[in-house]
């Protein structure tokens, strides 16, 4: 586990090997990083759908109330011109 050199190998060889761990560990942590990210924006994707339908349901639903309001006032007008 040392990181004496194997025979035959000099300094070098021991560097190589310090080299190929730290470019591995390097790796290792940007795909970490890569996959939070997808992570993340596939979480963002669903909550901004969420509110998007759920501002888009509120601004329907307020439509459809005033328009309901509207017909009631027409009702309300209409039985109040016949008496």
């Amino acid at each position: 586990m040392g990181m004496l050199p194997r025979e035959g190998e000099g300094i070098d060889g021991v560097m190589d090997e310090v080299t190929r761990r730290e470019e591995k560990k390097k790796k290792k942590r940007e795909q970490h990083m890569q996959s939070c990210l997808t992570i993340v924006d596939y979480l963002f994707r669903i909550s901004s759908n969420r509110l998007l339908s759920w501002g888009l349901r509120s601004w329907f639903v307020v439509r459809e109330n005033e328009e309901r309001g509207e017909r009631m006032g027409k009702r309300k007008e209409a039985e109040i011109g016949r008496v």
